[in-house]
């Protein structure tokens, strides 16, 4: 690293990598984890920065703690949860969140339809 750039692999969770197609990023925060992906139209600086800034949320009380989005099994659940502006919130420049099924035969697919989270479930390996 140069100057003042910061080490993507900071405290502050998973570094991002750039897709194939410059527009999915994987997370891998621990080598054995199976990973979630996003795909966005947005630059790659802007998709790492609204991602980097979902790491850290606050209890009711202040306490901080680390959100783990990039986990599958913590993104299936919360998703489905969320109110209209949680979504947006989690969403910004985020066409689809993509995450293995639990047995990780399927990739659910979520996006966000006007308000609406939308989700669908494609199984995955060849026939």
């Amino acid at each position: 690293m140069s100057g003042g750039e910061r080490n993507p692999r900071d405290h502050r969770g998973a570094a991002p990598e750039r897709g194939v197609d410059g527009q999915c990023t994987t997370h891998r925060p621990v080598p054995s984890a199976r990973a979630s992906r996003v795909c966005s139209r947005a630059s790659f600086r802007r998709l790492r920065n609204h991602l980097r800034a979902l790491t850290l949320i606050y209890r009711r009380d202040g306490m901080p703690l680390y959100f783990r989005y990039y986990d599958p099994r913590v993104l299936r659940i919360f998703l489905p949860t969320c109110s209209t502006e949680q979504l947006k919130q989690m969403f910004g420049p985020v066409d689809a969140f993509l995450a293995e099924s639990e047995a990780g035969d399927a990739l659910g697919i979520y996006r966000l339809s006007g308000d609406e989270l939308s989700s669908v479930q494609r199984k995955l390996g060849g026939g």
